[in-house]
């Protein structure tokens, strides 16, 4: 069992290794905190951290985050979309109204113009 070290002296390593990347002073220069980059600085599998050492595998891994915060995200998400599709409506809303008016206005300008066409019109059957 030469080349064994105390899992006491390893786990120091590790967390060590762990402040070196995350300061920049990496060894090997790891510039990205995770098992793998840890693993290389100490020099050891990620096999070893992941079934020897499940608290500094959790150290290193982002921490999750809740349901609540994955709910919360996706709620923050929905009311920018929300927001969003309200000024669209605003938007589409004031075009109705333009397009409206407009509308009218040729309403009246074509039955003008088709009385003005009748009194034009001779009927040349009489």
């Amino acid at each position: 069992m030469a080349g064994r070290k105390p899992s006491s002296i390893r786990a120091k390593e590790l967390d060590l290794a762990i402040a070196r990347i995350k300061l920049g002073k990496s060894r090997t220069g790891a510039t990205e905190l995770n098992i793998t980059t840890v693993a290389k600085e100490v020099g050891v599998t990620p096999a070893l951290i992941h079934n020897h050492y499940p608290e500094i595998a959790d150290k290193i891994r982002p921490p999750k985050k809740s349901n609540n915060q994955k709910q919360q995200v996706q709620i923050d998400s929905l009311e920018r979309e929300n927001a969003k599709l309200r000024d669209e409506q605003v938007t589409l809303k004031a075009k109705i109204a333009k397009l409206a008016t407009q509308n009218e206005v040729l309403i009246i300008e074509n039955a003008e113009l088709k009385k003005a066409a009748k009194s034009k019109v001779v009927d040349i059957n009489r």
